[in-house]
């Protein structure tokens, strides 16, 4: 038997297991001091558990009721370590995109 947790996740409830809920609170908490110093770090946060919880809500389905770490592991996987986010990267990225359309229209 394992103990579990109910969590709000970007608007959803979850049920996760304990150790589960360790891991995750653990990479949300990473997530946090990455962008702790980011003008619009809530926004970006809030961004990024919205994601998580749709990885959630597509990992769980209509087969199971209980995040486990197993799903944890997964959607980290997919979402990258909090390190992988950079707001400089996709701010060049920004910056590289417009000038290929002003390149490209002019």
């Amino acid at each position: 038997m394992k103990t579990t947790v109910t969590i709000n996740l970007g608007g959803f409830i979850f049920h996760i297991d304990d150790d589960a809920y360790q891991i995750l609170h653990s990479y949300l908490l990473a997530i946090e001091r990455q962008f702790a110093n980011e003008t619009d770090s809530k926004e970006i946060i809030s961004d990024i558990e919205s994601r998580l919880a749709e990885l959630f809500t597509e990992t769980l389905g209509n087969k199971k009721d209980v995040i486990s770490k197993d799903d944890v592991a997964k959607v980290i996987s997919i979402m990258g370590e909090p390190h992988d986010f950079s707001v400089e990267d996709e701010q060049d990225n920004q910056s590289k995109r417009k000038n290929m359309t002003t390149y490209q229209t002019t």
